[in-house]
């Protein structure tokens, strides 16, 4: 990568910024007051999430149901 220019451009280089949205969601939508996952649901779950935060759970509710169909 060319990190000189995406420091020029005032981009950010590290994941920090990643792993700190990702933190949140899991917090926020996870973690919250009576709600209790357990360890292999929860990767599932954190999977829908992800679809349906980056816009593209439309898309892949189709592809699964086509899948199964």
């Amino acid at each position: 990568m060319r990190y000189d220019l995406f420091r020029d451009a005032a981009y950010p280089i590290g994941s920090g910024t990643v792993e700190s949205g990702a933190k949140n969601m899991v917090q926020r939508h996870m973690k919250r007051p009576g709600r209790d996952w357990w360890r292999d649901k929860a990767n599932g779950m954190l999977a829908v999430l992800a679809e349906y935060h980056s816009g593209r759970f439309k898309k892949t509710w189709q592809l699964i149901r086509k899948t199964r169909a």
